[in-house]
């Protein structure tokens, strides 16, 4: 048996009906020519035969047996110790479903049944995962996969990862694997099943939940000192700090009803319109989301006066595959631009601000991991005394910009057209976007509660013109430089 590692297992603990913490990915597949009219059924039977290997054959333990029996104020039956075991059995059914929908099978009758999907929590009695194989898309043309898979045994590093592992470059009956499958050259974990080493394995748990108590309290104490005296490093004294944003409609008690939306953009646009800038792709996105988000706002009456926070989380890991902690993951909040900042003001102040946020890199892991942790327990108790909406959020968005394969993927003969991220939404932030990029295009999540909106659309339509107007201005700069070089 394993420990679940503390972040890892509070995934586990959070998580409600309300607020399912899974995260997932939307693949719309095209099958090859001439297949078989049961090619989908097929294409489903033979993902129940892929064997499941770490995590995805993990199930919760949340009990182990006291194995000493004597030791004080521990009682005799158990030490509720929450545990990874390896399942020692896996019916492939309760994975891997099949659905074919009515036709005529629209991206919004997809889109619909993807939201129903996503709003339902994993059954813990097994491996924290399931597979839909969804048929009939466009009246047959193309088809769908949805997978999702518990917060607790990946984050979104890990899940890229396995995907440009699994994933192949060109098709055949057995190109590629499933995402569940052991990737190639990668050794299997094992996980300790004798009592000795499962006893090793909790007294250390138990040694290191003390050593995550001593980080979050030197981390309080560190944020505090940020706070009190100013940083003697330019670049950390404009550090965002947590809890700063304007609240605002999206910020409204949990529920489990979720709006969602699908988009993309071309990749070349944005690529293009940051190497003209000179600034990353993610400063340009993000850029192009603090207009966006704020136009979508002031349609549904929110007049936002401060500046949008934006919550981006930031890679901690080293190894991506090792599955003895599956989270590894930060957030830091951005403060992004002033309400009637022009284009390249808002562009550089947002810069500025990610620059002043990649400070926590600096800083150990442990202690970026303690930042993040104490943040969202504060979110957490936020919303247990029912005051969302009334303070400030830890932010007004989440947004998660992933780095995928340049080229389409296959699996078996069936080609990757299209490739969604889906996310969950996190305590005292009300709205999650996560783009994915993949084979040419930017694919774009966008999801909050139904109760705060029912439409997410205006979003990527919004997202689309503020890149399209920012391209117009390159272009003018570009030519009015151009006029100017020739009258010298």
């Amino acid at each position: 048996m394993s420990q679940i590692p503390p972040l890892d297992y509070g995934f586990l603990l959070i998580e409600s009906k309300k607020n399912p913490l899974h995260i997932a990915s939307l693949e719309i597949m095209r099958p090859p020519e001439k297949a078989p009219a049961d090619y989908v059924k097929k294409f489903a039977a033979k993902l129940r035969e892929r064997k499941p290997c770490p995590p995805f054959n993990y199930k919760i333990k949340a009990k182990l047996p006291n194995l000493v029996g004597f030791v004080p104020g521990i009682p005799s039956g158990s030490i509720p110790i929450p545990q990874w075991r390896v399942a020692s059995s896996i019916d492939m059914k309760d994975h891997i479903l099949y659905h074919k929908m009515s036709k005529p099978g629209t991206r919004q009758q997809l889109t619909e049944l993807i939201r129903e999907l996503h709003e339902t929590m994993i059954k813990r009695s097994r491996p924290l995962w399931e597979c839909h194989v969804i048929e009939g898309l466009e009246g047959g043309e193309r088809f769908a996969v949805y997978t999702k898979v518990h917060h607790a045994i990946m984050d979104g590093m890990m899940a890229t990862t396995l995907f440009y592992r699994n994933s192949a470059i060109t098709p055949g009956p057995e190109a590629g694997k499933a995402l569940w499958e052991l990737p190639t050259g990668w050794t299997e974990p094992k996980i300790a099943e004798n009592p000795i080493e499962t006893a090793r394995g909790l007294f250390k748990g138990l040694l290191d939940s003390g050593t995550l108590t001593k980080n979050i309290t030197k981390s309080v104490i560190h944020t505090g000192k940020s706070v009190l005296f100013k940083s003697k490093d330019k670049l950390r004294s404009k550090m965002t700090l947590p809890f700063s944003a304007q609240p605002t409609s999206l910020d409204r008690s949990v529920d489990p009803a979720r709006s969602l939306f699908f988009g993309h953009v071309p990749v070349e646009q944005v690529k293009g319109l940051a190497k003209a800038c000179g600034v990353s792709v993610n400063d340009l996105l993000l850029t192009a989301l603090d207009v966006a988000v704020r136009k979508f706002l002031a349609d549904i009456g929110d007049d936002i006066d401060k500046p949008l926070v934006a919550v981006m989380p930031m890679a901690l890991r080293t190894e991506v595959l090792d599955t003895s902690e599956s989270n590894s993951v930060a957030a830091l909040p951005v403060k992004l631009g002033n309400r009637d900042d022009s284009f390249p003001d808002r562009l550089r102040a947002i810069v500025q601000q990610t620059q002043a946020q990649k400070v926590a890199r600096e800083d150990s892991g442990e202690e970026t991991l303690a930042n993040t942790i104490m943040m969202v327990g504060v979110a957490l108790a936020g919303e247990s005394l029912k005051l969302t909406g009334t303070i400030s959020p830890l932010g007004n968005f989440l947004y998660s910009n992933v780095l995928g394969p340049r080229e389409a993927r296959y699996r078996f003969e069936a080609k990757i057209e299209e490739l969604y991220p889906l996310s969950a939404l996190s305590a005292g932030i009300g709205l999650n976007i996560t783009s994915y990029s993949y084979a040419g295009s930017i694919f774009f999540q966008f999801i909050a509660m139904k109760k705060a909106v029912l439409d997410l659309s205006p979003m990527m339509e919004y997202l689309q013109t503020a890149l399209n107007e920012f391209e117009d201005f390159v272009l003018r700069k570009i030519a009015a430089d151009a006029e100017k070089a020739e009258k010298k």
